[in-house]
């Protein structure tokens, strides 16, 4: 065996140990977000803080994002805990690196920013949760465009940050969502269903407060 031969078999070792370590992690990505659905959150959070624990100790590619899927889920998850000083933390953390590490308009980057206007809106901070839910909406726009369903769920989402902050505006963009979303993915579909049920909830509790 040449010295050539030996690296390039070193080499793709290396790469087969590196592929499986990463699909075992991915696996515990997944655990824990069975976890989280199923409400257990004491198994969610341990997992999830056990793995980012573990990447940040050892070597990884700067590029790779899978860091920031974790940190984005263990924000998460420290959010269904009411741990909302840990969640808003780590998620403007995360944001920051997808933006820096990913660009401003990677459908990552967005996804984490729906995810930190969700726990803004949470804690109450509801002016910030809706600027940067409108940016992240224009951005969802541009990238994918406006009948895409990640860009009716954002605006859907927007519509439940004004509902919260207790504007009667949301009226009009849930339904401006309602139609968009049964012209583009049916009457069925389960983000229309869901944007329908939204709505009636806003109606009836806007008309309780007049």
């Amino acid at each position: 065996m040449t010295l050539f031969e030996s690296d390039r078999k070193f080499k793709a070792l290396v790469e087969l140990i590196e592929s499986e370590e990463r699909r075992e992690r991915w696996i515990r990505s997944d655990l824990a977000r069975e976890a989280l659905d199923g409400g257990d959150l004491d198994r969610a959070v341990s997992i999830l803080e056990g793995l980012l624990s573990e990447i940040e100790e050892g070597p990884r590619d700067a590029a790779d994002p899978f860091i920031l899927v974790v940190t984005d889920q263990l924000a998460a998850a420290y959010l269904f805990a009411a741990r909302h000083d840990d969640a808003l933390n780590l998620h403007e953390q995360n944001v920051a690196e997808c933006r820096e590490l990913l660009g401003p308009d990677h459908l990552l980057t967005l996804h984490c920013q729906d995810n930190l206007a969700t726990t803004l809106s949470l804690v109450e901070r509801h002016d910030e949760a809706i600027t940067l839910q409108e940016e992240t909406l224009a951005a969802y726009r541009q990238t994918l465009g406006e009948d895409h369903p990640d860009t009716l769920t954002c605006q859907c989402n927007l519509a439940w940050f004004l509902f919260n902050a207790g504007r009667e505006e949301c009226i009009a963009l849930y339904e401006q969502t309602l139609a968009a979303c049964t012209e583009a993915l049916g009457p069925d579909d389960m983000l229309t269903e869901s944007v329908a049920e939204f709505l009636e909830t806003a109606r009836e509790y806007l008309d309780d407060e007049d």
